[in-house]
Protein backbone atom coordinates (compact mmCIF):
# COMPACT_ATOMS: atom_id res chain seq x y z
CA UNK A 1 0.00 0.00 0.00
CA UNK A 2 1.65 3.42 -1.48
CA UNK A 3 1.62 6.12 1.60
CA UNK A 4 0.15 9.53 0.23
CA UNK A 5 2.74 12.28 0.48
CA UNK A 6 2.47 14.42 3.01
CA UNK A 7 2.09 18.41 1.93
CA UNK A 8 4.84 20.43 2.87
CA UNK A 9 4.50 24.38 3.33
CA UNK A 10 7.99 26.28 3.36
CA UNK A 11 7.98 28.35 5.83
CA UNK A 12 10.43 31.75 5.16
CA UNK A 13 11.31 33.61 8.56
CA UNK A 14 9.86 37.32 8.16
CA UNK A 15 12.47 40.12 9.14
CA UNK A 16 10.17 42.17 12.00
CA UNK A 17 10.99 46.16 12.88
CA UNK A 18 9.31 48.18 15.37
CA UNK A 19 8.51 51.44 14.33
CA UNK A 20 9.58 54.33 17.53
CA UNK A 21 6.05 55.06 18.18
CA UNK A 22 5.35 51.56 18.54
CA UNK A 23 8.44 51.42 20.96
CA UNK A 24 7.01 54.25 22.65
CA UNK A 25 3.65 53.17 23.08
CA UNK A 26 5.05 49.65 24.55
CA UNK A 27 7.24 51.66 27.00
CA UNK A 28 4.23 53.34 28.92
CA UNK A 29 3.19 49.63 29.93
CA UNK A 30 3.84 47.38 32.98
CA UNK A 31 6.95 45.28 32.70
CA UNK A 32 4.41 42.15 32.32
CA UNK A 33 2.45 43.68 29.86
CA UNK A 34 5.44 44.93 27.87
CA UNK A 35 7.02 41.10 27.99
CA UNK A 36 3.75 39.70 26.88
CA UNK A 37 3.33 42.04 24.02
CA UNK A 38 6.79 41.54 23.16
CA UNK A 39 6.65 37.90 23.09
CA UNK A 40 3.80 37.87 20.84
CA UNK A 41 5.57 40.41 18.28
CA UNK A 42 8.45 38.15 18.28
CA UNK A 43 6.06 35.32 16.73
CA UNK A 44 5.86 37.09 13.78
CA UNK A 45 8.81 36.00 12.52
CA UNK A 46 6.67 32.92 11.18
CA UNK A 47 4.08 34.62 9.21
CA UNK A 48 1.50 33.89 7.86
CA UNK A 49 1.23 30.97 10.53
CA UNK A 50 0.88 33.53 13.97
CA UNK A 51 -2.72 33.10 15.61
CA UNK A 52 -4.79 36.12 16.27
CA UNK A 53 -4.15 37.69 13.24
CA UNK A 54 -6.68 39.64 11.13
CA UNK A 55 -6.69 41.88 8.05
CA UNK A 56 -8.16 45.45 8.74
CA UNK A 57 -11.40 46.55 6.40
CA UNK A 58 -11.18 50.00 6.33
CA UNK A 59 -7.17 50.50 6.05
CA UNK A 60 -4.47 48.77 4.47
CA UNK A 61 -2.77 46.20 7.10
CA UNK A 62 -3.19 43.39 9.56
CA UNK A 63 -3.75 43.37 13.48
CA UNK A 64 -2.34 41.03 15.92
CA UNK A 65 -4.19 40.56 19.17
CA UNK A 66 -2.34 40.21 22.47
CA UNK A 67 -5.15 40.71 25.20
CA UNK A 68 -6.33 43.98 25.68
CA UNK A 69 -4.26 45.19 23.16
CA UNK A 70 -3.54 45.35 20.16
CA UNK A 71 -0.43 45.45 17.07
CA UNK A 72 -1.04 47.06 13.93
CA UNK A 73 1.23 45.99 11.19
CA UNK A 74 2.23 45.91 7.61
CA UNK A 75 3.85 43.31 5.71
CA UNK A 76 6.20 43.65 2.51
CA UNK A 77 7.96 41.22 0.75
CA UNK A 78 10.22 39.91 3.68
CA UNK A 79 9.42 43.06 6.15
CA UNK A 80 7.14 42.87 8.69
CA UNK A 81 6.41 46.30 10.17
CA UNK A 82 4.47 47.34 13.36
CA UNK A 83 3.26 50.59 13.04
CA UNK A 84 1.04 50.67 16.23
CA UNK A 85 0.47 48.88 19.80
CA UNK A 86 -2.98 50.21 21.30
CA UNK A 87 -5.40 49.22 23.87
CA UNK A 88 -8.32 47.83 22.46
CA UNK A 89 -11.10 50.58 22.55
CA UNK A 90 -13.96 51.85 20.33
CA UNK A 91 -11.04 54.18 18.65
CA UNK A 92 -8.56 51.07 18.03
CA UNK A 93 -9.04 51.33 14.91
Amino acid sequence: MAKKAAKRYISFMKRVEIKIKAHKQIAKLSKQEMREIYEALAQLENWPDVPGVKALRDMPGYRLRIGRYRALFEVSGDLLTITEVKIRNERTY
